[in-house]
This record gives C-alpha cells, structure tokens and sequence, in this order.
C-alpha cells in the first residue's frame, strides 16, 4: 500500500532515501572519533543523485565524527526549505540527554524526526539513570523514533535495557552475521512488545560483510532483505544509500545503490512510512 503525507496541501508519496549524510570538512570534528572523512558531502553533489533517481528527498544521519554538533545538518535543511525545486529532507540527530525540551521542539520544527545512538564498539548507556528515562519518554510527545547502529549480537540485550517505548529503528540490517542470528534477535525483540513498531534500514551492506566488495556484499544480503520482509512485512523496512560511504568506500556508485534497492525491495524501494514522519 503506498503511504502518502500531506505536503503542501497535495497528497503526495514520499519517496526517500532513508539513511546519508551531508557534510564539509570545515565543521570541528569530536575529538575522541573513530574515522576523519578525506573528501567532503556537499550537500549539491547529494541534490544531483536524489533528482537523478527520482527520489523526493532524504532522511539525513548526523555523522558520527560530528558528535552532538547538528548544526550543519540542520542548516542544510533548513536552507533547503527555503530552496524551491530543492529536496525534502528529514533529519535524525545525535544528542546528549541533557538536551533541553525547547532545544528538541525547535529540532523538530526544522524537520528532525528521530535520535540516533551510535554504540558500535561502545558500552551501553546507563539507561537506568532518570536523566535518561526523562530524555527517551519526550521522544513519545515528539513523535520522535529512536535508532540504534550496533552489534547484532548486542542488540537483544539493548532492546531490554533501554527504557523507551515508541518507534525503533535498526540501522544496517541490524549488523546479522548468520540468517539465524537476524531471525533470533528480532524475534526476541518482537517478543518483548515493548516497542510500538520496530522497523530496519537495508543499507550499507558492506558493513554487514566489510571483507566483500560492494557488489558481493548487496549480494549476500539479498538473503536477509526477504527474511526481514517475511519478519516484519515491507512496510517496515527501508532503503538507504548510506551516501558516502564513510569508512567503506568499495567502489560503488549512488545509482548503484538505488539499483539493489530495487533489488531488494521492488520499484517502490524507497518508499518512506508515514508512521515516522
């Protein structure tokens, strides 16, 4: 079923890439991060691949080496708000808990939708803490989702300890390493009927096989796409370039990307639910 939004007064489908990022190396990087990019996003370059494709629009990631700093990646939505004929764009950001009510509210009014926590390689939260129940139960008056890149193996565990209970979205396949462990771990996460809905981006397969070639690696996670239909239906999944590519650049291209989407998930690859927007 296709999900349309009201845009403009006109419904409309959006079609999206679920999962990129925009960014000049000008921008302080943290200095505790795990990657330098060499060469910069420009938010331009990224406007000529989304017309190319026929995509509406994206939801931005905030980079990781940015830390807490959103500040780019609202700025380029914003400007493109403004911009006729420019993209749509939705934004997911990365925050500390202490962040205050109005700063979240005037995040969303510039088009923020979600929160991610990047916890690859790293220890979870202390979740039990009041400043962390406090931050993830505004989520639920925002209408915000929670997303979480980390370990497959890890997430079972996160899924328990994470006081939250709206959206969730599972960055990159969910990291599996076996068709047996993806099915496992989301199925105990279904099991704890926690969560209002649980939905996981197919993107960046190469971070799910980082000794394959891009082409490989789509390849071999073509497998995991229809097992994660079959798990939680199509209208919970959705496509992203992972655009540029940061720490995995294997050769690929954006209208690659867009073409194992297709792959993946049929002409209407990059449709976007409404329930997350």
């Amino acid at each position: 079923m296709n999900v349309k939004i009201q845009d403009d007064k006109k419904d409309k489908i959006l079609n999206l890439d679920a999962h990129a990022h925009v960014y000049t190396l000008d921008v302080p990087m943290k200095g505790d991060r795990l990657y330098s990019p060499k060469e910069e996003a420009v938010p331009e370059t990224y406007f000529s691949y989304l017309k190319d494709s026929a995509l509406d629009g994206a939801l931005l990631v905030q980079p990781s080496f940015f830390g807490t700093d959103n500040s780019y990646m609202l700025d380029v939505m914003t400007k493109a708000k403004k911009t006729q004929g420019a993209p749509t764009f939705y934004g997911v950001v990365v925050v500390d808990p202490d962040i205050s009510m109005d700063e979240m509210r005037a995040m969303k009014a510039q088009g923020v939708i979600g929160v991610r926590l990047n916890l690859v390689e790293r220890p979870l939260p202390e979740f039990s803490q009041p400043l962390w129940q406090s931050f993830l139960a505004a989520f639920l008056d925002l209408n915000w989702h929670l997303e979480v890149y980390i370990e497959a193996a890890r997430l079972p565990e996160f899924a328990q300890m994470v006081p939250f209970a709206g959206n969730l979205v599972v960055d990159h396949f969910s990291l599996p390493t076996s068709p047996e462990q993806l099915s496992e771990n989301l199925q105990q996460l279904l099991a704890l009927e926690k969560f209002t809905d649980i939905f996981v981006k197919l993107s960046g397969a190469y971070r799910v096989f980082p000794q394959d070639s891009f082409e490989e690696s789509a390849e071999k996670c073509t497998a995991y796409a229809g097992q994660l239909v079959e798990l939680l239906g199509r209208d919970n999944l959705l496509w992203g370039s992972d655009w540029p590519w940061t720490r995995n650049d294997t050769g690929q291209s954006y209208s690659d990307c867009v073409r194992w989407g297709k792959v993946w998930l049929g002409e209407g690859f990059a449709r976007f639910p409404q329930k997350l927007l």
